[in-house]
């Protein structure tokens, strides 16, 4: 058994809530999220999460807002991201920051 010398978590990344899968378009997998809590940044490691789907973790290559790359998705805003693997609708995304 493997036990660390610092009192409380060692972790070194958290998981914060960004938004919500609304809408998932299967033939190009792309996945229409609706962004309530957190931005969601290009480039930052994101999971996707749900009943049955599992865990789903990956990087965006690309955010759509509007129609139109974007670098941030901004609060309130919808957007569109290419998927590795099927998610779907009602699903909960989450993007990795590390801890201060």
């Amino acid at each position: 058994m493997e036990l660390s010398q610092n009192y409380g978590s060692s972790a070194t990344v958290k998981k914060v809530y960004v938004g919500r899968v609304t809408n998932v378009f299967k033939k190009i997998k792309v996945a229409e999220v609706l962004v309530e809590a957190s931005p969601l940044e290009l480039g930052t490691k994101i999971l996707i999460s749900g009943e049955t789907t599992g865990a789903v973790e990956f990087k965006p290559d690309q955010i759509w807002v509007d129609e139109r790359p974007a670098d941030v998705a901004v609060q309130g805003k919808k957007c569109s991201i290419k998927l590795p693997q099927p998610v779907h609708r009602g699903d909960r995304l989450y993007k990795y920051v590390p801890v201060e």
